[in-house]
């Protein structure tokens, strides 16, 4: 019935966004201390990096940040008292779904790939001229609309596997048949969020290039990071988890 219903309405996502944002504000600080467990020793690393001073931990930090991810989503998919939830509590169940998280992003990633691919043939074809330039720009048009369809789609699947503790395929399954019928409302919804990452983001680095002392201090700069990941990582996962109830027709 819960299906029928959400097949039936189409999504809201303005209501989404206050959700999310009531959410967010709402148990603000036990979403920045999950954040800041792995965003203040990454900035660190990436000082040290720059000083020579260690290697690279490129691997281990996207690794760290697949935990903060799937911890994320179980603190805003329990329906607890974040208060009462202990950050290591979360880091321990996180465990327990980081396989399945990293299998579900790894297909996101090749879902990517054709758009990519495309982006950059765009990019290689704008400065050329002819017939072979203009298929370049088609072809290139073509992988990215496919690859934007593809994430749409099948973005949900990570906190499908996360949240209702499915395999990849199941999730995979899942989000593409939940997400039919309301791909141009998700799109709209993603697209909004991704413009607000993109406006602030470049605002901050804007008032920062005003002094270019402060815009090249790598301290400052991560700073800046820290507090970037502190905002946008909860949002965009408590975004998709009130996206994913909202689809299962749970208001």
């Amino acid at each position: 019935m819960k299906n029928k219903i959400a097949k039936r309405q189409r999504l809201n996502i303005f209501t989404l966004y206050k959700q999310t944002f009531r959410e967010w504000l709402k148990n603000f600080n036990s979403y920045t201390k999950i954040v800041l467990v792995v965003a203040i020793p990454v900035a660190i690393l990436t000082v040290l990096q720059a000083d020579g001073n260690t290697g690279d931990f490129g691997l281990t930090m996207a690794f760290a940040w697949s935990f903060t991810s799937i911890a994320l989503i179980l603190l805003a998919s329990n329906g607890k008292t974040p208060l009462k939830e202990k950050i290591s509590t979360l880091y321990s169940a996180a465990g327990g779904r980081f396989l399945q998280y990293i299998g579900v992003s790894l297909v996101l990633i090749l879902m990517a790939t054709p758009g990519l691919a495309g982006w950059l043939g765009i990019v290689s074809a704008l400065g050329g001229s002819g017939t072979s330039a203009l298929y370049l720009i088609i072809a290139g048009l073509a992988g990215i609309i496919i690859s934007i369809y593809l994430l749409v789609r099948f973005n949900i699947a990570q906190v499908i596997t996360v949240a209702e503790s499915k395999s990849v395929m199941q999730s995979l399954k899942s989000s593409f048949k939940l997400s039919k019928r309301h791909f141009w409302g998700m799109l709209a919804g993603y697209a909004f969020i991704l413009l607000g990452v993109f406006l602030l983001a470049n605002g901050v680095q804007l008032l920062l290039s005003i002094r270019q002392s402060i815009n090249e201090n790598i301290y400052i700069n991560n700073l800046v990071y820290v507090v970037e990941a502190t905002i946008f990582l909860p949002i965009i996962y408590i975004y998709q988890l009130k996206l994913l109830r909202a689809l299962n027709g749970e208001g």
